[in-house]
């Protein structure tokens, strides 16, 4: 499914609901186009000039946390308090954005992170919950750090075995882990160089696979995924070129992100516990997952100066209000798991997984939608969820 139809699809759905509802859409505290927005001029600048650059992962993590020390310094001095932006302001904020405009019940619908704002919701505000969608949940009991390497080795691993009970992708790519294995490795050794007009990039190892698990996280990325790790190993970088610039050019609000993350993930392990979980993993996921990733927040988060999470928390959220929580049953970042925890806990709660999905169900799969909608009708009811077994 292309970019274009996947889009269709989602507005088909929100076209649907205003048809016959109210539809409110709601913008963190914080984020771009909000007063204050959490904005760092140069961040984009940066990251092109890094990108530009062989540089190791710690002269790379040095450069970006030096970036955000500067960048928490002068957000303090505008007067800005990090401790106000979290997930129990972030439900606080939508339950008064719901007060304002005279609705004495609303119903809630989340994607990722959201579906953690939705979770709060119900914990801190559920009177004004009518019912509520979760798709693709980050619970507040998740650990997200100390399993990332292993949900990135799932998926990748979840890929590569479909790929060989395939006779078609079998004959097409031969033995695609292997093939992933020696890409990475031999971008290690011998880096690519693209030319952009607004810099240059140069793709080692650690690049490639940073883009390539951006990839897994949408159901239409992840099967463009063989044919991207093919074209690589035969030096064709065409399909990287197009990619890239997308993830560059909107890093998304991330002192957002180092407010709630070092605020509620991060204070969950010790770095030496996310190095131990992800002993196990191919070592280039692991050099990905860890010094790539998890370093570069365990070092901002030393520096953000955010109080942690308080006593409880961050414990799995009970409710009674009515509740339909989604999965991609190949979801790399918000694994079935976590989803399947929410649900366990929600006792008016229905749980469905889809197959062949990846992240944001309700985005690419037309089932979900269709059982969305009929949940709305009626959040008391269990939808109808024979569509699953017709694979999207």
């Amino acid at each position: 499914m292309n970019q274009m139809a996947m889009m269709t699809l989602y507005s088909d759905f929100v076209s649907a609901v205003v048809s016959e509802r109210d539809f409110i859409m709601y913008n963190q505290r914080g984020a771009p186009l909000t007063d204050p927005a959490l904005e760092c001029a140069g961040l984009v600048d940066l990251l092109w000039k890094l990108a530009g650059q062989h540089l190791s992962q710690e002269e790379r993590n040095l450069q970006l946390a030096e970036f955000w020390s500067e960048c928490r310094s002068d957000l303090v001095a505008r007067g800005v308090d990090l401790n106000m932006y979290s997930t129990s302001a972030n439900a606080a904020d939508a339950d008064d954005l719901r007060i304002a405009l005279g609705y004495d019940q609303a119903n809630y619908y989340g994607t990722s992170y959201g579906t953690r704002i939705g979770l709060f919701l119900l914990r801190d505000r559920s009177d004004g919950v009518w019912s509520i969608i979760l798709d693709s949940a980050y619970p507040p009991e998740a650990n997200y750090y100390t399993t990332y390497a292993s949900h990135v080795a799932g998926a990748l691993a979840a890929l590569f075995d479909e790929c060989s009970s395939d006779p078609a992708c079998l004959a097409r790519y031969g033995d695609l882990e292997r093939l992933f294995t020696e890409t990475i490795e031999q971008l290690e050794v011998e880096p690519q160089v693209i030319t952009y007009s607004s810099g240059e990039v140069v793709v080692d190892g650690m690049m490639f696979m940073d883009v390539l698990y951006a990839l897994l996280q949408s159901t239409p990325g992840r099967q463009e995924v063989p044919s991207f790790i093919m074209a690589a190993s035969k030096g064709d970088f065409d399909p990287f070129r197009h990619v890239y610039p997308a993830l560059l050019e909107y890093p998304g609000s991330m002192a957002v992100y180092y407010s709630f993350q070092c605020r509620e993930e991060v204070p969950k392990h010790t770095f030496d516990e996310v190095v131990a979980e992800a002993a196990d993993v191919p070592a280039q996921i692991n050099d990905y997952a860890v010094q790539f990733f998890a370093a570069l927040d365990y070092a901002v988060c030393e520096l953000w100066g955010v109080q942690p999470y308080g006593a409880g928390e961050m414990a799995p959220v009970e409710s009674n209000v009515p509740a339909l929580v989604l999965a991609g049953a190949l979801d790399p970042i918000t694994p079935a798991q976590w989803s399947r925890s929410a649900a366990e806990h929600l006792s008016s709660g229905w749980f469905y997984e889809f197959p062949g999905q990846a992240h944001g169900t309700m985005r690419t799969s037309a089932c979900a939608r269709e059982i969305a909608l009929a949940f709305l009708e009626d959040p008391r009811a269990r939808p109808d969820a024979a569509c699953i077994e017709n694979t999207d």
